[in-house]
């Protein structure tokens, strides 16, 4: 567990003032949010607010840096497998992915300003190499530089 486990979303502002990867329309319908820095990337635990089943999904590093950069993580790494839209109204990315419970579109997004700190928590816990974070911005630039961005 870590300081953010249990976070109580009705009664905050996100974890870095944001909505900690939860979609902001939704979050008063989810009571309990968890997070967890992984080797795989940022997990985080909640409850489907349609119909209460429990998930969790993972944001992979590649992803969060991705986000970070303002590049939707599916056109800076083709063939991730996930399709990724961005929604103007909260300026936050979000995966085109279902609840396997009722399918309702899952509700979690993450702006760029916390996909960035989410990755520099990652290399301040140790468990993303400072070079390896550094090469995935890299990577997200030279995506911005070919398109013209």
């Amino acid at each position: 567990m870590n300081e953010f486990d249990d976070f109580d979303m009705d009664n905050s502002h996100g974890i870095f003032g944001g909505t900690g990867g939860i979609d902001p329309d939704v979050v008063g319908k989810i009571n309990r949010v968890s997070t967890k820095i992984s080797p795989q990337g940022l997990l985080i635990d909640f409850r489907c607010p349609n119909c209460r089943k429990a998930m969790q999904f993972t944001y992979e590093y590649n992803e969060l840096a991705a986000i970070a950069g303002g590049v939707a993580p599916h056109i800076a790494f083709p063939g991730s497998g996930t399709q990724w839209n961005f929604d103007p109204n909260h300026r936050a990315f979000y995966p085109v992915a279902n609840c396997g419970g009722c399918d309702a579109p899952l509700p979690v997004s993450m702006q760029m300003p916390e996909a960035s700190q989410q990755l520099n928590r990652a290399v301040q816990q140790g468990v993303l190499r400072p070079q390896d974070a550094q090469g995935l911005m890299n990577h997200i630039q030279g995506v911005k530089q070919r398109a013209g961005v």
